[in-house]
């Protein structure tokens, strides 16, 4: 028997036990074992399945995501689980996802341990699960819940499993073998519990269901394979015995691992993972008690997330009654994650013990870590970081949560530049995952490597990334939205862009999105970036729509128009003659754009403007490019990132279309050297 899988009894009952840490993984040398254990239990009259560690089966070996895995598949296992003559019940704990739940799944019982999530998460990488999930889940848990799992990679926790059918007991045992080996006995007792069969009498493979998830992921998964062919999948387990039905299932699974977004979806896996780690970084430091700031929007959300990760936080703000709104707007957020079922309200009372409030920076005087999340004004980011220079312990980290000042020049009214570093949070902070960790030039390892693991303890994804305007981030979506507004002033219409950047996977149009967060606050900033770029041509439609009083959807009309209390953009004829008065005063003659030149000029110029990142060395890797685009703006996640997607179309297409545009356009469009040196010697962002 393999060394990851061990055999032993307690008198009637057979323990097979997988001991593959960290995580337990379905690997090669595992699925072996169960099989071989399988095979050993001679005349137990019960079996129990569980793993040592911290969790029972976490999912899939990595090591084997780039190749197909060795025989014995998963499959035969989980069906060999299924068909043993004797009970098998699986004690869960920890995280059991994927393949580790489908394991569970094929058992004839599932105890689980308090504290206990499990889920089948294989959308997110781009396949549907391939041993047994989707034939196994709807019985237990119904059509309707089993199909929001799979095609939302959805994970519950112990007691929703339970009320869902996925689990037969949660275990009040002191630790896994010993809730086995007492359900075992249980079982052995009086027979496998009554799971109310039924939960699928009635259903068939044409019901209306089907029809129903299939149009809501057009709009919620617009683009995505995988959880379109998870419904197929699904819709196979109500007219196949179970081994056909996985073995549909599988083929399945096949063409989705064979698919080109499988790919982009585990390069990110991989790049989130790099990203948020440091190469031979320092210890960072430890403390318990956070400092935020600003009690408005972003401070308000940055506090939550402090609190929620364990933190004693202390906003601070000279405005008692902005504070005051503040644990408002708190206390408003939590009370609809309880009712949505997201936390319970224990949870949410113990997150509202851990915030204080206070008017004077006196009550910082024991944080480790303090945030700053005040108006963009470089005078007033210096008044504040004089009274955190002031008041913050020795070792205690200075953060600034600004997206566009210099973070050198904000640090150095203090004493400690060594201990100053950027935090950029993404609105709203509390949901939002990706943190941009901006090193300024006075920024030692320590700081850093501490500010990237508080942020990885509040559950965001830090990236870190260099001083310079815009960081990451902000400087590719600036080249990208100059680019279609661009496009606006040659002749296309703003309503066009949105749809062809929507039909390349975006969330949003770049336009509605502009309306969305204020087309006033976007003026504001345009006038920063020109005067990085002074010899360059800027379009001018922002100015013009503004100057018309179209700021956006809080006017009620911006590149769209609104009707009241409906965002839904409309085509507005105010801003088409908006548009062609600015193209005629500027001489550019407006023509038909097509649909492949908006994409190539949005999409390329974030890859240019990213691979000149990663060569002045203000981004680590594309993947850290990636990783930021995905997380911070929404780019689809099935494409990879616009660095991968390049890689993709190829970086000689890539760099010809870049010089094509860079003829026909101007300055704007001169070729990244970096895009320029891999591209001619045949190499790519990411290989």
């Amino acid at each position: 028997m393999s060394g990851q899988v061990r055999l032993d009894r307690d008198g009637e009952i057979a323990i097979i036990t997988i001991d593959n840490p960290p995580v337990n993984a379905t690997s090669q040398a595992v699925r072996a074992g169960i099989l071989e254990a399988l095979g050993g239990i001679g005349d137990a009259r019960a079996v129990v399945l569980t793993a040592a560690g911290r969790t029972f089966v976490a999912g899939a070996d990595i090591k084997e995501f780039a190749n197909a895995p060795l025989e014995p598949h998963l499959p035969e296992v989980v069906l060999a689980l299924a068909g043993c003559d004797v009970p098998v019940i699986a004690v869960l704990h920890g995280t059991t996802l994927g393949g580790g739940l489908e394991l569970a799944l094929g058992c004839h019982m599932r105890v689980a341990m308090p504290g206990t999530k499990l889920g089948l998460p294989e959308v997110s990488l781009g396949i549907i699960p391939g041993a047994g999930g989707t034939q196994l889940l709807p019985p237990l848990a119904g059509l309707e819940r089993a199909l929001e799992m799979i095609t939302g990679a959805e994970r519950v926790g112990a007691a929703q499993a339970l009320e869902d059918g996925i689990v037969d007991a949660i275990s009040d045992e002191s630790d896994p073998r010993s809730a086995g080996l007492a359900a075992a006995r249980q079982v052995l007792e009086t027979g496998l519990p009554d799971r109310g069969a039924g939960k699928l009498d009635g259903r068939h493979p044409d019901d209306p269901v089907f029809g129903k998830m299939a149009a809501q992921l057009e709009k919620s998964a617009r683009g995505q394979i995988a959880p379109q062919k998870a419904i197929e999948a699904v819709r196979r387990s109500l007219d196949l015995p179970l081994a056909e039905g996985m073995a549909a299932e599988r083929a399945l699974f096949q063409d989705c691992r064979k698919g080109p977004q499988r790919g982009a979806l585990v390069h990110l896996f991989f790049a989130e993972r790099a990203a948020t780690k440091l190469k031979d970084g320092p210890e960072p430091r430890s403390f318990d008690t956070v400092g935020v700031i600003g009690a408005g929007t972003m401070g308000a959300g940055i506090a939550m997330a402090c609190a929620a990760a364990g933190y004693e936080t202390v906003i601070v703000d000279r405005d008692q009654a902005a504070l005051d709104r503040a644990l408002t707007r708190i206390s408003g957020s939590h009370d609809r994650a309880v009712q949505r079922g997201k936390m319970d309200a224990a949870q949410a009372e113990a997150i509202a013990g851990r915030l204080r409030i206070a008017t004077s920076y006196d009550a910082l005087s024991g944080a480790g870590l303090v945030v700053e999340a005040v108006f963009e004004s470089m005078e007033v980011k210096h008044a504040v970081f004089r009274e955190l220079d002031r008041v913050l312990p020795e070792g205690a980290i200075l953060a600034t949560n600004t997206s566009s000042l210099d973070i050198d020049e904000i640090g150095s009214v203090t004493a400690r530049g060594a201990d100053v570093v950027g935090l950029h949070f993404f609105s709203p902070a509390h949901v939002m995952k990706l943190v941009e960790v901006v090193r300024a030039k006075g920024t030692s390892e320590e700081a850093l490597s501490t500010a990237m693991a508080f942020s990885r303890r509040i559950r965001k994804v830090p990236v870190p990334v260099g001083m310079v305007p815009g960081f990451v981030g902000n400087r590719m979506l600036f080249h990208y939205g100059r680019e279609a507004e661009s496009l606006l002033e040659e002749g296309a219409t703003p309503a066009q862009v949105d749809r062809v950047l929507r039909d390349y996977g975006m969330a949003m149009g770049v336009f509605a999105v502009r309306d969305l967060s204020g087309n006033d606050v976007g003026l504001a900033v345009r006038k920063e970036w020109r005067a990085h770029y002074p010899h360059h041509p800027f379009p001018e439609v922002i100015d013009a729509v503004v100057a018309e009083g179209r700021t956006g959807q809080k006017a009620g009309k911006g590149y769209f128009d609104y009707r009241e209390g409906d965002r839904t953009p409309h085509d507005s004829a105010e801003v088409a003659a908006i548009i062609e008065a600015v193209a005629a005063r500027r001489g550019i003659t407006r023509r038909k754009i097509d649909d492949d030149e908006i994409r190539d000029r949005c999409v390329l110029a974030l890859v240019n403007e990213g691979a000149r990142l990663i060569g002045s060395g203000a981004a680590r890797s594309a993947g850290d490019v990636d990783v930021v685009y995905r997380y911070g703006y929404g780019f689809p996640a099935w494409r990879g990132g616009p660095m991968y997607d390049a890689d993709q179309r190829g970086l000689a297409e890539v760099l010809a279309r870049t010089r094509e545009f860079h003829d026909r356009l101007g300055p704007w469009w001169e070729p990244a050297p970096l895009l320029v040196d891999l591209a001619e010697a045949g190499r790519s962002f990411t290989g």
